[in-house]
């Protein structure tokens, strides 16, 4: 069991550099985003990527590490969840 929860979590913790597959629906319901525009939504992404980690390792001492890994779980899924919105509401999706 630990090793599959193990595996999901190192697979979470890679999509951060997918970008990529975000930036041409992003580009798509934003035509007039600039490169650098563009840009800083991947700088916002990896710096609350690496606040998460620093809060989480703080957490770490007060939190049981499946505590932290449901906190952790549900901020990405609202993430993705905002961004599903905000790509609706665009009229990409």
């Amino acid at each position: 069991m630990r090793l599959a929860v193990a595996t999901i979590v190192l697979i979470v913790a890679g999509l951060i550099y997918a970008w990529s597959i975000f930036r041409a629906p992003l580009s798509a319901a934003f035509p007039g985003w600039t490169s650098t525009q563009m840009s800083l939504t991947f700088t916002l992404s990896i710096t609350f990527y690496c606040l998460g980690g620093f809060f989480a390792g703080r957490l770490s001492h007060r939190l049981s590490v499946a505590a932290i890994l449901r906190i952790s779980a549900a901020t990405l899924l609202a993430g993705f969840l905002c961004i599903s919105f905000l790509l609706r509401g665009a009229g990409a999706v």
